[in-house]
């Protein structure tokens, strides 16, 4: 039988790497929305307006982790000169910021961070929680050791939003300042519906990056749902899947401090199946996942050590276990067989 008549799904339910659809969390009456003032367009503009608020220019190394994507090294390169984790490791190399990714959604082990703050507590460091869904607004034991501290996370990885970002340095939220000329460009863009019709999302993608104003979409969303209870919402139904993965010999592979952060309830968006095995096989079950259950999965390369002073990176199948992944013991059973 195949998974796709096991979990009922048809050819236009695919289930994407990363959520696509914004869930409900309608606000109860009394509740206030979060403000738009601290929301920015997306993680990518916030992480730019970070490394600006940080005081840095192109003097300033910053070093970030291998494998990142274009959009963050995009985003640190507006202000700063972006330099490899590996590279200031191996040749000994200077930097004033540091840019630490929690891969995917999982959390930094305690000991890699208590290096981290040995070696970068007198730098400028930052946390990117980009696909974490235990994101939440307190965290101030996390700044301790280090000079400045700023951590941010993005709605549209999280939630499914049209776009969406929000930042913390201390205790305090990172306020946004959109740009008349961006609001006028970006309205009458929604008017016309030119957004999303636009192939392939080019132009959104665009506006995301380039553009300093919160689409109209994502403003009425946030007017009425309740932003960290949809995200706790999230983090649940990732941790359900977590501990269903965790159950199998999918997991079997997975260090500990893997299996720690799962049982204690953190949130990451991807699980890293299938290590050590040959591009072939890799190939062939996201080849299968996709056409029997409707299941994007990507080869991608995972910090198996969750450490970035010490990384390991080896291939895998990075496997979605966000909260549109549904009925998945019955697609990790089809799996493993």
């Amino acid at each position: 039988m195949s998974l796709e008549t096991m979990t009922g799904k048809s050819a236009e339910s695919r289930t994407g790497l990363w959520r696509t659809k914004s869930p409900r969390r309608v606000l109860k009456n009394g509740e206030q929305p979060f403000p738009v003032s601290f929301v920015f367009p997306s993680g990518r503009q916030l992480l730019s307006h970070i490394m600006h608020c940080a005081g840095l220019n192109r003097f300033n190394r910053t070093a970030f982790p291998e494998w990142s994507s274009h959009c963050v090294v995009s985003a640190i390169a507006r202000y700063a000169t972006p330099v490899p984790f590996n590279e200031t490791l191996k040749y000994r190399i200077e930097t004033d910021a540091f840019l630490v990714y929690e891969q995917w959604g999982w959390p930094i082990p305690a000991s890699a961070m208590k290096q981290l703050k040995e070696r970068a507590g007198n730098k400028v460091f930052i946390l990117d929680m980009v696909d974490s869904a235990h994101f939440q607004p307190e965290g101030k034991s996390d700044t301790e050791g280090f000079k400045s501290f700023f951590r941010f996370t993005s709605l549209s990885k999280l939630l499914g939003l049209p776009g969406g970002g929000v930042g913390i340095t201390g205790e305090r939220y990172i306020p946004f300042s959109p740009q008349t000329e961006s609001e006028h460009l970006l309205a009458a863009l929604e008017r016309q519906g030119m957004i999303d019709d636009h192939p392939h999302g080019y132009l959104k993608n665009i506006l995301m990056e380039h553009v300093a104003a919160v689409p109209a979409n994502l403003w009425t969303w946030l007017k009425e749902n309740d932003l960290w209870g949809a995200i706790e919402d999230e983090r649940n139904a990732r941790h359900q899947n977590l501990k269903a993965v965790l159950d199998t010999q999918l997991a079997g592979s997975w260090p500990a401090w893997m299996k720690k952060a799962v049982n204690e309830g953190a949130g990451p968006g991807i699980a890293p199946l299938f290590r050590r095995s040959s591009d072939e096989t890799l190939k062939k079950m996201k080849e299968t996942l996709l056409k029997d259950a409707m299941i994007e999965t990507e080869i991608y390369h995972f910090n198996w050590t969750g450490n970035p002073l010490e990384p390991s990176y080896e291939k895998c199948l990075a496997f979605p276990v966000h909260g549109m992944v549904e009925d998945i013991k019955n697609i990790l059973r089809c799996v493993e067989g």
